[in-house]
C-alpha cells in the first residue's frame, strides 16, 4: 500500500479555494461542498475543510456592504419558500413547516436589524447605514 502523501500546490490550492468560493456563492453549504469535495479532488474532509474555510476567509475579507446584505437575506428568503412550495407539492409536511419557519425567522431578524439600524441612527444623530 502507498502512503505516498501528495501535497497540493500553490495553484491547485488556489484553484480549489477559488472552487469553493464559487459553490458557496451558488448557495451551496459549507457541509455540502466539502463533501463533494473531499470525494472529487480524493482529499480527505479536514482538507477539504481548508479549502471552504479559504474560501470563506476570501469572501469576507471584502467589507459587505448593506446592498450585499439585503441580496443575501433575500437570496436566502427565496430559496426557502421555494424550498416550502416544493414540500408543499410533494405533500411533505415536516419539510414545508421547517422552511416555512426558516424563511419567517430570517424576516423576523431582518426586520430586528432594521429596527436597531433607525434606533442607533436616532441615538447618534446618523444619517448614513451603519453596515
Amino acid at each position: 500500500m502507498n502512503n505516498t502523501i501528495h501535497r497540493s500546490t500553490d495553484k491547485e490550492m488556489a484553484s480549489r479555494v477559488s472552487e469553493a468560493l464559487n459553490l458557496l456563492l451558488e448557495g451551496y453549504s459549507p457541509a455540502s461542498i466539502i463533501k463533494t469535495m473531499s470525494k472529487t479532488h480524493n482529499v480527505s474532509i479536514r482538507q477539504a475543510r481548508r479549502y471552504v474555510s479559504g474560501a470563506q476567509l476570501d469572501y469576507f475579507m471584502e467589507p459587505m456592504t448593506r446592498n450585499d446584505l439585503e441580496f443575501g437575506i433575500a437570496l436566502h428568503i427565496e430559496r426557502l419558500d421555494r424550498i416550502a412550495d416544493i414540500a408543499h407539492q410533494e405533500k411533505e409536511t415536516k419539510l414545508e413547516i421547517a422552511a416555512v419557519k426558516a424563511s419567517s425567522g430570517l424576516r423576523e431578524n431582518r426586520l430586528k436589524a432594521l429596527q436597531r439600524e433607525q434606533e442607533y441612527m436616532v441615538k447618534t444623530g446618523s444619517k448614513g447605514t451603519i453596515y
